[in-house]
């Protein structure tokens, strides 16, 4: 039987011995965090499909206000009914 103590992730050092090595310590912020890049030909058929914008938001556990500042940033054209041929 594997002990409860092996289970628990172990910091990787304090702050000072990771700042030492070189390590960046800031968070990341801004747009570019949410992930939705990896669906980005999904979200397009979906929302050129008609879907509305809070329904294809949903699924990716992303807010409203995130998906249109994703639209907006990659500069897409998710109309209805402007599908490519």
């Amino acid at each position: 039987m594997m002990k409860a103590v092996e289970t628990i992730s172990k910091p990787s050092g304090s702050p000072a011995a990771r700042l030492a090595a070189g390590v960046n310590l800031e968070r990341k912020n801004g747009s570019g965090m949410s992930g939705l890049g990896a669906y980005k030909e999904e979200i397009v058929a979906l929302l050129r499909s008609g879907s509305p914008k809070n329904f294809v938001a949903k699924p990716y556990i992303v807010s409203e206000p995130t998906l249109y500042n994703f639209i907006e940033k990659h500069l897409l054209d998710v109309e209805p009914g402007l599908e490519e041929i």
